[in-house]
């Protein structure tokens, strides 16, 4: 009989062979052995869990940890997953699969299919009602809702579907009839069939008659940039009432369309303000927003069209103002909170009242636009800055706890933060980007202030330069080496990966 491979160089022996050699090796060895087959999957692991309970231990764990499930699965859940094995469940990926279009191609242009919002509806109650049997535990559900149009036509290099974090998967389209030569694009893909392809779902009026019923096992909600299809926030609100005892949730919608009316973004911040005012848990102590956008992506950027209507005038200063509000009165109650590009910082940091105290609050990392270009060229721009740092330092001398802020931004060529660290009994202040931001006394000594807050000793001063190339939003995050999250890790490796699929421009 011969041995199950394993990396690391040791053996492991069948059922068949004899068992006294491997109850001789350390239990420190044979615990990184079974870990190290179970994650690999090699031919015939499951033979192993025969040896003895230690390997069914260490096999189960890694066999449910993370399950990936569609609407199908769920008819059979209860038989998958039985009830004395539900706590092994750490991670759910639950997966709604929309019908093609039926269009020869997805260049042309037809209405979307009307049942969409049904289809998407019943699946998350279904999942919700599968759910709301199990006990209270510590998993995290993840939403995903995807067509395979998508990937089928223009858009072969992106993902919509994917959970990696590190790595390269290796793959270089070819497909001239779309644009695509060697893993680059040539060609853009029509306006039409970007559109198409982030359409929103409307879930305004699905739970109204028939809410979701209560799910008490999930503690992390996430709804990842890979979900392109907007849904509605109205339906985000529907979910979240429905999940009592979440403590951690990340949000990466994308960013509405340009063309949107000045009505629909109104509508939308409204019903994003009573999703996150009102339906978010009082339970969570941590919030990533993250919100992506096509003019991240060369190959997904609008074209312009010479003589075409005009984008609708939009109130970006109410906006701003109704987001900003939303965020610093949701801050209150957290530790962790990172908002990159919905709003501004300066509009969340000019909400926070004067009576305003973070008694738990640790980390913060927002999105400012004032730091998009080169402080040294435009005077005015250096003393807007100074005044946004040090506005931010006043707000930190309210927050006991804190141990990271972090103010931001990234574009294709430019990447910079200030970041304010607490380290041990030693404070820093660190600018780090593509350009250089002089720290003028004013700013040293607010943060100084902060920092003697804690009783710390005087406050470091970094300056750190970063010289790599910055292709894309994804680039930026990647080379600032930003203290805390600010995005899921494996959106992170894909944007970096879409954010690099045209570099020089389409012809």
């Amino acid at each position: 009989m011969s041995a199950v491979p394993c990396s690391g160089g040791y053996p492991v022996e069948s059922p068949s062979q004899s068992r006294s050699s491997w109850m001789y090796l350390p239990p420190e060895l044979r615990l990184m052995i079974m870990g190290k087959v179970a994650h690999q999957k090699f031919p015939g692991w499951e033979s192993c869990a025969t040896i003895n309970r230690e390997w069914q231990d260490v096999i189960e764990k890694e066999n449910y940890k993370k399950l990936k499930l569609d609407v199908s699965d769920l008819d059979d859940l209860d038989v998958m997953v039985p009830h004395h094995k539900r706590h092994l469940v750490k991670h759910i990926f639950f997966q709604i699969d929309l019908p093609r279009d039926q269009s020869a191609c997805c260049a042309r242009w037809n209405p979307p299919p009307s049942n969409t919002s049904k289809i998407v509806s019943q699946a998350i109650m279904k999942l919700f009602t599968a759910l709301s049997t199990w006990d209270k535990g510590n998993l995290t559900l993840e939403l995903n809702v995807n067509s395979l149009s998508n990937s089928e036509h223009w858009f072969k290099p992106l993902y919509f579907s994917n959970d990696r974090t590190e790595g390269d998967d290796g793959r270089k389209v070819n497909d001239r009839n779309h644009g695509w030569v060697n893993g680059q694009q040539t060609r853009p893909a029509p306006e039409e069939a970007v559109r198409r392809m982030f359409r929103p779902i409307k879930l305004d009026k699905s739970f109204e008659r028939e809410p979701l019923p209560k799910v008490i096992c999930a503690t992390k909600f996430v709804i990842r940039r890979q979900l392109r299809r907007c849904l509605s926030p109205a339906g985000i609100s529907a979910m979240l009432e429905a999940l009592p005892l979440l403590e951690h949730m990340s949000y990466e919608p994308w960013a509405l369309h340009e063309t949107a009316s000045q009505d629909r973004r109104r509508d939308h911040v409204a019903a994003l303000r009573h999703a996150m005012l009102q339906k978010l848990s009082k339970t969570v102590t941590s919030l990533v927003v993250f919100q992506d956008s096509r003019k991240f992506y060369k190959v997904l950027q609008q074209r312009q069209q010479n003589g075409g209507p005009k984008p609708p005038t939009i109130n970006s200063v109410a906006i701003g103002d109704a987001l900003g509000d939303i965020f610093a009165r949701k801050s209150l109650g957290l530790k962790h909170l990172a908002v990159s590009f919905m709003v501004d910082a300066k509009d969340v940091l000019r909400h926070c009242k004067p009576a305003y105290t973070w008694p738990q609050l640790k980390t913060v990392a927002l999105t400012s636009q004032l730091l998009r270009e080169d402080a040294s060229l435009n005077p005015d721009s250096q003393g807007r800055i100074e005044d946004l740092l040090c506005r931010a330092a006043a707000l930190a001398k309210r927050m006991p706890e804190l141990d990271t802020f972090v103010l931001w931004n990234g574009a294709k060529g430019d990447a910079c933060a200030f970041i304010y660290r607490v380290k041990g009994s030693k404070a820093s202040i660190t600018w780090r980007g593509t350009w250089d931001l002089e720290m003028s006394s004013k700013v040293v000594e607010a943060w100084n202030s902060v920092a003697l807050t804690r009783s710390w000793r005087e406050i470091e001063i970094y300056q750190e330069r970063i010289e790599s190339d910055v292709n894309c939003v994804g680039d930026a995050i990647h080379h600032l080496k930003l203290p805390c999250r600010v995005v899921e890790p494996a959106s992170l490796w894909q944007m970096r990966r879409e954010g690099n699929l045209v570099r020089n421009g389409t012809k």
